[in-house]
C-alpha cells in the first residue's frame, strides 16, 4: 500500500528545466542595480575620512613650518612678504623664445605660504622666490603669468577634499589669519582694527 502511493507521486518522466526569459533577466538587472546604487555612498563614506585625514596632515605640516619660520625670524609670515627684486633675464625652467620674456626689475612679493615653503621641503620653488636671478613672471601673448618655478601645485598646499582647482598654478586650499594690515608709518586711526580686517579678509 504504502510502494503504491509512493509510486503515484514520483513523477514518471523528468520536468522540463526552467529556461530563463527577459522579465527574469530585466528583474535580476534592476535587483543589482538597486544593490550597487546602494553601496556607492559607503565607498564614498570609506575614501573620505582618508582625504580628509591627508588634509589634517597637509595642515600639521604648515603649522610646523610656522613655528619653525617664527624660531629662526622672531615673526610669523605677513599678509605680504618682501623678497627683493628680480634683477635677472631668463627663467631655464621655461622654454625659451620670444614669446616668453621677463622684465628685469620686478619686486618680489609673495603671500604667507612662500615664506614656509622652506620648511615644508620645497626649497627649489622658494630659491625662486628669495633669488634676485630668478623671475617670478613670464610674458606670453601679452600678459603677464607666474612661471612653472615660482607656482607649482605643490601637494602640501592642497587638500584632496577641495573639488575645484580654477589655477594651473600655485593653487591652495588653505587660508591664514596674517594679522593686521599695516597702516603707512605716521599715521594713527582709530578704526585701523576695522580697516585692516575689511583690507586682509
Amino acid at each position: 500500500m504504502f510502494c503504491e502511493q509512493a509510486e503515484n507521486i514520483m513523477p514518471t518522466e523528468e520536468e522540463p528545466s526552467r529556461k530563463w526569459r527577459m522579465i527574469d533577466v530585466v528583474v535580476l538587472a534592476i535587483a543589482a542595480a538597486i544593490v550597487i546604487a546602494l553601496m556607492l555612498p559607503l565607498l564614498n563614506d570609506v575614501r573620505g575620512p582618508a582625504r580628509r585625514s591627508q588634509c589634517a596632515v597637509n595642515t600639521g605640516h604648515l603649522a610646523r613650518a610656522a613655528i619653525q619660520y617664527e624660531l629662526r625670524s622672531k615673526q610669523l609670515p605677513g599678509y605680504v612678504n618682501d623678497f627683493g627684486w628680480f634683477t635677472g633675464t631668463t627663467d631655464p625652467a621655461e622654454p625659451a623664445g620670444p614669446e616668453n620674456s621677463h622684465r628685469p626689475g620686478d619686486k618680489k612679493l609673495g603671500s604667507w605660504a612662500v615664506p614656509l615653503l622652506a620648511f615644508l621641503d620645497e626649497q627649489p620653488t622658494y630659491e625662486t622666490w628669495s633669488s634676485e636671478t630668478l623671475p617670478l613672471l613670464v610674458q606670453r601673448e601679452g600678459q603677464f603669468h607666474f612661471t612653472q618655478s615660482a607656482a607649482p601645485n605643490l601637494s602640501t598646499m592642497q587638500c584632496p577634499e577641495s573639488k575645484n582647482f580654477s589655477s594651473k598654478r600655485g593653487s591652495n586650499s588653505y587660508i591664514a589669519n596674517t594679522g593686521m594690515h599695516p597702516l603707512s608709518p605716521g599715521t594713527h586711526d582709530p578704526n585701523s582694527f576695522l580697516r585692516s580686517m575689511q583690507v586682509c579678509n
